[in-house]
């Protein structure tokens, strides 16, 4: 008998919700979860294994590469979306929720350990990844496909030297650190290079894929939360519209629609969190198409932000 468990999560102090775009960038509609301590009903539960093969370990990832990287075929219990994360060292980050350093995130890494969905994830440095590989092998090997790349794979980082000179403005001088870190820009840009290379490497099996940030889950591993040790699934709700992407709504959009991109990135607003983003892989390449495209137009009217501040300047 399937265990349903139920996933308590305090990803901020306020209500969330999920938000639907298709792929024009129309807003459709909105599907509420039920808050910062309420349960997501019916997008978490146990699955029963599936038929394990070698876990896949890339030592290098190019889209030229002949070697076999395909998992193999998904059968029916196994999740219905394939989780892409992606770890870059950037030292220590200071933020608004407390000092972020590398031994935080490898605790923060552990929670991999009990989600059975799919997972893709990048990493630069070799100990991170045979970190990473350890806490996945308590799932079935054919759910972890680890692959290790360099920035210089990821487009992102092609604008690093243009964002530098973005922030050396005056403009951007009373922002905190991490809103002005042009490495760090870079990074949570990168998050939409991870799906397009997870896809074109044909590591994605599943009819869906989501970028999850590596700490998304960090409060499970609260002892308020009662949660340790219990394998978790995330699924696509029942209702979901393939031709939507899905984000979390951090504040409601009446409040940020008259906003200019210049206001979201000197007062570091967000609309939508950047921690999660689901869809199917059209859907997302054309998100992420049109993400880069707002990238560059910002740029030539020397703005830069993080992921959040981006979003929000295309709506």
């Amino acid at each position: 008998m399937k265990l349903r468990i139920k996933i308590l999560i305090t990803l901020l102090s306020i209500a969330f919700f999920f938000i639907l775009l298709n792929k024009d960038n129309t807003i459709l509609g909105k599907l509420r979860l039920d808050g910062p301590r309420g349960v997501i009903r019916g997008y978490v539960k146990s699955v029963v294994s599936a038929k394990v093969k070698q876990l896949c370990v890339v030592s290098n990832a190019t889209t030229q590469n002949n070697e076999t990287y395909i998992i193999d075929k998904i059968e029916d219990d196994v999740p219905s979306i394939t989780i892409v994360t992606m770890f870059l060292k950037l030292g220590t980050l200071k933020k608004n929720s407390g000092i972020r350093t590398l031994t935080k995130y490898k605790q923060w890494m552990t929670t991999w350990c009990w989600l059975k969905n799919p997972v893709v994830a990048f990493f630069e440095d070799e100990d991170i990844l045979q970190y990473f590989k350890k806490i996945r092998s308590h799932q079935p090997d054919d759910r972890t496909v680890i692959v290790k790349i360099s920035r210089s794979q990821l487009g992102a980082f092609k604008n690093l030297e243009r964002i530098q000179q973005v922030y050396k403005n005056s403009s951007y001088s009373n922002l905190p650190p991490t809103m002005i870190d042009a490495n760090y820009s870079c990074t949570m840009s990168a998050k939409y290079d991870a799906l397009i290379l997870a896809m074109a490497l044909k590591l994605v099996q599943t009819k869906y894929l989501a970028w999850m940030d590596i700490g998304l889950f960090r409060n499970l591993l609260e002892d308020r939360m009662g949660h340790r040790n219990k394998n978790f699934t995330l699924e696509i709700p029942p209702d979901f519209n393939n031709s939507r992407v899905g984000f979390t709504e951090v504040a409601p959009r009446h409040t940020m629609e008259k906003l200019s991109p210049w206001d979201y990135i000197k007062n570091s607003y967000v609309w939508l969190a950047g921690g999660y983003v689901m869809g199917t892989h059209q859907v997302i390449r054309t998100f992420v198409k049109s993400y880069k495209s707002t990238v560059q137009e910002l740029l030539k009217a020397n703005m830069s932000s993080t992921d959040e501040q981006i979003i929000g300047a295309m709506y």
